[in-house]
């Protein structure tokens, strides 16, 4: 056997130094926290009466997706659009909680109600915003289709640029004014409509599913066959305040439309509240809460002049704060406060209110679990109550104690309730530790009372069910084995 050669350390410094880098530079490319929201419609229209699901994503700074980082809420509402025909639609439900670590959220929707056009804006405390106009469609007759079918003979020439109208952005470093292109008709198949866009004073411009920088003041968006609008384009902010006017024209040589927005200095318009999580369990009496301003885009204010008292409170008054109020100033832009919750409770939804000066008012909706002692105590008590009901029924009229009846154990209405109580705590530990995998659909309702109360009965049922199996029928079989 020849011997091992020997392995030189010149071979392995590449490869050792590929490692190092990979390990320092990982860390870094997966933790990028999002700054921005992006909100899409899963259609390219809708008709009157239609449910749509409406889909949230987190970018960051590059308008790269990347995954949430906490809990957050977000806020979804419905804007006018100022175009020439508004449409109108519901979007719910609305706030959302969203959990660290989606990248893409879906449990919403949006219900059309009238034809023509709607925008869809969805908010998030120190996120910017993220906007989709939606265009509704009044629905067409099946018998109407098959009889008059629709022909195009060329692609529809009539435009707009909407938003026609957009409030005022905040002039920060992520605010962005977003604009589709609109026709009034779809484009026929095989075709496609290009638009020259052009700002003033020359800014940067986004476009397409991946928001791809197009260029500084310039850019050509299309519109392709079968849809009656471009993907959105986003509009950066100038480098001081003031108007961008945006100008598109149909190519090579056809209609313009022209709109601007304005951008202006950053104030305090809107007070911030986040909770550390929006889930609270069963086990925790103190959940951290941050208070902050925020500007126009809900984005927060890192210098505030004056000083502004911030109070909180909750919607049952039953909780209470530490401090009740947080005073923020130009030393102190951030706050921070604990929510006390009482020992004794049963669960459900618990709205947390932040005033500011009587102008605006922050809410934030927390899941709350029951306390764990109420949580033992209804799947003790249920237990009870399910061992309680199998024996009146097995034996009919309950004996009290414990006692020796045709040479057999009878555990009685005593031993049937301690063991029955027993098991419907079992069972219901068992199902919230996750145990029992089987049961993974109940996971979602963790800490709630019903639920410790339902395993609780029937735990205890089941319990008293092998209880009596046991003393009648395995242990004496096994005795007479022994025998």
């Amino acid at each position: 056997m020849s011997p091992a050669r020997p392995v030189h350390m010149r071979r392995l410094a590449p490869a050792v130094i590929g490692v190092l880098l990979m390990t320092a530079l990982w860390p870094e490319a997966s933790s990028a926290e999002p700054t921005r929201l992006r909100v899409s419609v899963d259609a390219t229209s809708v008709t009157i009466g239609s449910r749509t699901p409406v889909v949230l994503e987190f970018l960051d700074r590059d308008f790269r997706p990347v995954d949430n980082d906490r809990d957050r809420s977000v806020r979804l509402e419905t804007r006018s659009t100022k175009g020439t025909e508004q449409g109108h639609g519901d979007v719910s439900p609305t706030p959302v909680n969203v959990p660290a670590g989606a990248r893409r959220f879906s449990a919403i929707h949006f219900t059309a109600r009238a034809a023509g056009t709607v925008l869809i804006r969805a908010t998030s405390d120190g996120l910017a915003p993220g906007e989709v106009v939606v265009r509704v469609r009044a629905g067409e007759a099946l018998v109407s289709r098959l009889l008059f079918p629709v022909v195009h003979a060329q692609a529809s020439r009539s435009f707009e640029i909407l938003p026609r109208e957009h409030e005022p952005f905040p002039l920060n470093d992520q605010s962005t004014a977003q604009f589709s292109i609109c026709v009034d008709d779809p484009v026929p198949p095989g075709r496609r409509i290009s638009y020259r866009i052009d700002t003033e004073p020359a800014v940067r411009i986004r476009y397409g599913k991946n928001l791809q920088l197009e260029g500084v003041g310039i850019a050509t968006i299309e519109i392709a066959e079968g849809q009656f609008q471009s993907e959105p384009f986003h509009v950066s902010a100038p480098a001081g305040p003031g108007a961008v006017s945006i100008r598109a024209r149909v190519l090579p040589n056809g209609e313009t439309q022209q709109t601007q927005v304005s951008f202006v200095a950053p104030r305090p318009v809107h007070v911030g509240l986040e909770a550390r999580h929006y889930t609270v369990s069963s086990h925790e009496r103190v959940v951290p809460l941050q208070v902050q301003l925020l500007d126009a885009d809900r984005l927060p204010l890192n210098a505030v002049t004056g000083s502004h008292v911030i109070t909180l409170e909750s919607a049952s008054g039953s909780e209470s704060f530490e401090p009740p109020s947080v005073t923020l100033s130009s030393t102190k832009p951030k706050g921070s406060a604990e929510l006390h919750l009482p020992s004794v409770r049963l669960g459900g939804a618990l709205r947390i209110l932040a005033r500011w000066e009587d102008v605006d008012t922050a809410e934030v909706e927390l899941n709350v679990m029951a306390a764990v002692w109420v949580l033992l105590f209804l799947a003790t008590f249920g237990g009870f109550l399910g061992g309680l009901a199998r024996h009146v029924y097995r034996v009919g009229t309950p004996h009290i104690w414990p006692q020796f009846i045709n040479g057999r154990l009878e555990p009685g209405l005593l031993g049937n309730a301690l063991f029955s109580a027993l098991s419907g705590l079992v069972l219901f530990q068992a199902i919230e530790l996750g145990i029992l995998h089987s049961l993974d659909q109940l996971q979602h309702v963790h800490g709630s009372a019903t639920l410790a109360f339902v395993l609780g009965v029937t735990g205890g049922f089941a319990g008293v069910v092998v209880f009596e199996v046991l003393t009648s029928r395995v242990l004496p079989a096994k005795a007479q084995a022994q025998a």
